[in-house]
């Protein structure tokens, strides 16, 4: 979902980082108008607006609603779902289920965490009363299944299961490979699911799990300390006034947080919780100050100005963070460099594309794959890319990091880069472009000093 949306509007502003950037910007703004309703939905406009500020100034949630990410696009539509869900459960009506099955929906359709939450969801209709209680989990699900329909299709076709996602492979990392993708994905890959490594490794998984939750709460907690005030804010309006509607964004915030936190905690990741909290210490704000009129009419004023502000000059001051300048500067390199496509490049790197194509193609990564034992040697490299008819070699001061066996000749030797390759650019004192001779005559070269 979110490739497709970002070529669409990447077609608009012309772009791939400022039109991710605009996403972001967008479904940032969608965000917090979505915590600012719940919060005025259960208590009332004054606490939804300091929601609103809890949200808006925290650092997780401004750092990622201004940047090229998935992040922000799908906990936005999840809290849109639960404010949606809110609504129905005081007010029953059956239209709010609709929408919000569409907008977790759409929030799976960028990031598949969204799938946390859905039995929370299902719980709740299953024992909910009315007429048309036993029609409602139906309603939900249909309009889910509507929305994300594309994705459900696609990764059967191609996986075998259609809620196929990456969190099994997320979670081993956490267990074992120190959350670095390209130096353990061959064995990731080799896991099917969840199950599997609890059954092979269920120490390794708990302890894991259980120092991830401690960390994770961390996050949610003491780091951003009027989060802190939610425990009291939520236990005050447990005992106060809205029960139901208080246990649905509990268990919404308990179940996104266990789930994520098997793999590993980040910060980003637990943005949708931080929402949740932010409403709970909104209403626990809302009890301790003054509730004269020009006091709410000042922080009203003071909440959008300032959010206006902080959301927007980031991305008029600086459109593009320095890496964004660099990852553009590569494709254009190595496009006046003479590439045909993505596969013409080898890349040491996941975060470099070919920015030029219809379809952002990544340059090629073969030791992100099953079966790659890693690089022994730049001859290695360059016969590899000699046989792969690849023209192109890219990598910066990440490699040994991210390519397994790269660290035992880093850095790369001079002579030897000058053996094999022909120096195209630096780029910014980080990144290298290197274009590959003649493998065949390099050879010939080699041969003739044996002799």
């Amino acid at each position: 979902g979110y490739p497709v949306i970002l070529k669409i509007v990447s077609n608009i502003f012309c772009d791939y980082v400022v039109g991710g950037r605009m996403i972001s910007i967008t479904c940032g703004i969608i965000g917090l108008i979505s915590t600012y309703l719940i919060g005025r939905e259960l208590f009332g406009n004054f606490f939804g607006i300091i929601s609103l500020l809890l949200v808006g100034f925290n650092p997780i949630y401004l750092k990622f609603s201004t940047i090229s990410s998935t992040d922000i696009p799908s906990a936005s539509f999840l809290l849109l779902g639960c404010y949606f869900f809110v609504k129905f459960l005081r007010n029953e009506d059956g239209k709010f289920i609709f929408l919000s099955g569409l907008s977790l929906g759409f929030s799976y359709m960028m990031r598949y965490t969204a799938l946390t939450v859905v039995p929370i969801f299902l719980i709740f209709l299953i024992f909910s009363k009315g007429k048309e209680k036993f029609l409602n989990p139906i309603k939900f699900l249909s309009s889910f299944i509507l929305i994300s329909s594309p994705q459900l299709i696609l990764s059967t076709i191609y996986k075998g299961n259609p809620f196929y996602n990456l969190q099994a492979q997320n979670v081993y990392f956490g267990i074992f490979g120190n959350q670095n993708w390209g130096l353990h994905m061959a064995d990731a890959k080799k896991i099917k699911g969840i199950f599997e490594i609890v059954e092979k490794y269920p120490y390794p998984f708990l302890k894991n799990w259980s120092k991830n939750i401690v960390e994770g709460f961390k996050i949610e907690f003491l780091k951003f300390l009027p989060l802190l005030l939610s425990i009291l804010g939520g236990g005050i309006l447990y005992f106060k006034r809205v029960k139901k509607e208080t246990i649905f964004l509990f268990l919404i915030f308990l179940s996104f947080t266990l789930s994520i936190c098997m793999a590993f905690p980040n910060g980003r990741l637990l943005i949708p919780p931080i929402m949740v909290l932010s409403v709970f210490s909104g209403y626990f704000f809302g009890q301790i100050l003054p509730s004269k009129v020009y006091l709410k009419e000042i922080l009203t004023f003071i909440a959008i100005s300032t959010i206006f502000y902080f959301y927007t000059y980031p991305f008029i001051s600086h459109p593009m963070t320095q890496f964004d300048k660099i990852r553009i500067e590569i494709s254009k390199t190595l496009h006046k460099s003479g590439i045909k496509s993505s596969k013409d490049v080898l890349s040491f790197s996941f975060e470099y594309y070919d920015l030029e194509s219809n379809t952002k193609d990544r340059f090629q990564i073969p030791w992100y794959y099953n079966g790659f034992k890693g690089y022994s040697s730049l001859k290695e490299i360059a016969n590899y890319m000699g046989k792969s008819k690849m023209q192109f070699f890219v990598f910066d001061k990440n490699a040994p990091k991210n390519v397994k066996g790269v660290k035992n000749f880093w850095p790369f030797k001079k002579s030897e880069l000058k053996k094999y390759f022909t120096h195209i650019k630096t780029i910014k004192n980080f990144a290298e472009i290197y274009e590959l001779k003649n493998v065949e005559s390099v050879k010939v070269i080699s041969a003739r000093r044996q002799k």
